[in-house]
């Protein structure tokens, strides 16, 4: 706004620098901590991290099968489909951006209408996930993978492909984007006392409405894809952006005595950190599929935690943000430096080697299918028998699997 351009080197280069050097940093860490406890989930974090550096992992996790509320297996790097949502939409929006703006100009009609055009393109991406979801059997178990859809050639789990597709999540992406158009608190008149008081009550509210939503307790999955698709996703979108406008007004008096105190304050500081290794640090804790993680359990993790992310986010994150690595690395002592690069190098050596020297693993879910299998052995060709797979959630997953196989699959759900 300063200077009346967008400055695409400076806009890429602030996010390589602010989301990268972390990253990479929690990649790494995952690998050795793998390799050392967990090298049965090598072969798998392979092709994973491959697609979290990609920034395309929330299409890996669609186009793998499986179900993302499940527990049978343990996935180090899964939350990251939501961080790769997010660069996605870095890398297009400035470009876009661009477009709409050359195309407005000289024009102040068409440029007034680029925020609605926004929310139309987010309707449209709520209208995607009410087709998509709608578009088959999605009834059922809770960690029933239900009908199934091709993608790309592929054959994916519709659930996963509403839930963390680009095309279903990019709704709120440009609905954040439609409010930063119209909402510029600081660049507008003053509003009137009155506003101020009902955007504050509006603002409390919607930290309510946020804190009864989140708690997914109140539904079941399928309940939850259900009020999403149904236009429960537009209602959050304007929950939050009412949320967001409270938030960014000095005048909200409640919300900023609120949002200013040093927790929440800190909190925010952190949250790039906490959100990398929370979900790492909770899947290896695990050790075992389907164990959970009891009360004590979480209460002994989040201290830790936030150690991780402070330090993260003091020696790593913060310096390389302001400086860029190679003059962050010039103020360090020489002997620090070379202790910092040498270890750092001899980590991500060792990180790629356990990659890359990673032994073909069958998964439980894999060894369940091949224990059916096994158990036709003898069996003539084109000899018709029956076997009965009595089972859990794991039985109910497999019926996919046993489909792509050629099995005729006559299931019930007790």
């Amino acid at each position: 706004r300063r200077y009346r351009k967008i400055d695409f080197k400076r806009f890429y280069l602030a996010r390589a620098r602010r989301l990268m050097p972390a990253l990479f940093a929690v990649l790494v860490a995952v690998v050795l901590y793998a390799r050392w406890q967990e090298p049965e989930t090598l072969w798998d974090l392979r092709i994973q991290t491959l697609a979290a550096i990609g920034y395309f992992y929330n299409w890996y996790a669609i186009l793998s099968g499986g179900d993302y509320f499940s527990s049978y297996e343990i996935i180090p790097l899964q939350h990251l489909w939501s961080l790769s949502l997010e660069e996605q939409f870095y890398i297009v929006w400035p470009v876009a951006l661009i477009g709409m703006l050359i195309a407005s100009r000289g024009r102040a009609w068409v440029r007034r209408l680029i925020p609605y055009a926004l929310v139309a393109g987010a309707l449209l991406s709520a209208l995607a996930a009410f087709v998509i979801f709608h578009g088959g059997d999605t009834t059922g178990t809770t960690d029933m993978v239900r009908a199934p859809m091709t993608v790309f050639g592929f054959e994916a789990n519709r659930l996963l492909m509403v839930y963390m597709s680009t095309i279903t999540r990019a709704g709120g992406f440009l609905a954040g984007a439609a409010l930063a158009f119209w909402w510029q608190p600081d660049l507008r008149p003053p509003t009137s006392p009155r506003f101020n008081r009902l955007l504050d009550v509006g603002g409390l509210l919607s930290m309510v409405a946020m804190v009864l939503l989140t708690n997914l307790q109140w539904f079941t999955e399928a309940g939850i894809y259900e009020a999403g698709v149904n236009g429960g996703a537009v209602l959050v979108w304007i929950i939050c952006a009412v949320l967001i406008m409270a938030v960014s007004k000095r005048e909200s008096v409640w919300m900023q005595r609120l949002f200013v105190q040093t927790p929440l304050v800190r909190l925010g500081v952190v949250s790039y950190a906490l959100y990398l290794y929370h979900w790492p640090v909770m899947q290896f804790y695990r050790k075992e599929p389907f164990d959970t993680i009891p009360l004590w359990g979480i209460a002994l993790m989040l201290p830790v935690l936030w150690v991780i992310a402070e330090i993260s986010q003091k020696y790593f994150e913060r310096p390389i943000r302001k400086m860029g690595m190679t003059a962050y690395l010039e103020t360090l002592k020489p002997g620090v430096r070379r202790t910092a690069m040498a270890s750092a190098g001899i980590a991500t050596l060792i990180a790629v080697a356990a990659l890359v020297t990673a032994p073909a693993s069958t998964s439980d879910f894999q060894q369940d299918i091949d224990r059916v299998e096994q158990s036709a052995d003898g069996i003539a060709p084109g000899e018709k028998t029956e076997r009965l797979v009595i089972g859990d959630s794991i039985t109910a997953l497999l019926t996919v699997q046993y489909q792509q196989r050629g099995y005729v699959v006559d299931a019930a759900v007790a």
